[in-house]
């Protein structure tokens, strides 16, 4: 993957619930297509940052939003984004709509 490649969600707009009340409880995402739909739970805090970069990699968003962008932003507010990156739960995230370009 290269810093410089653009990240896009194209995806329909992810359901939101939440699975308690302080930061490290969960959050459950639903996302869904024509053919089905996932759900993945992230811890609360995460999923926060998570749905505030879906809005910066809208292609409705005036500004490109870069790999190299998103792991900076991640690093800042949590560690491991290597892990973060290759998880189950972001699999999940390209599978629905969000593109590497």
């Amino acid at each position: 993957m290269k810093i410089s490649s653009k990240i896009c969600w194209i995806g329909n707009e992810p359901l939101i619930s939440n699975k308690g009340n302080n930061s490290s409880s969960l959050t459950s995402i639903d996302l869904h297509d024509e053919q089905e739909s996932a759900s993945v739970s992230i811890e609360q805090s995460k999923a926060n940052w998570l749905l505030t970069m879906l809005v910066s990699t809208s292609p409705t968003y005036n500004r490109p939003y870069t790999f190299s962008q998103l792991k900076q932003d991640y690093e800042q507010a949590f560690d491991d984004f290597e892990a973060f990156w290759n998880s189950y739960e972001m699999d999940v995230f390209r599978e629905k709509g969000l593109l590497i370009l």
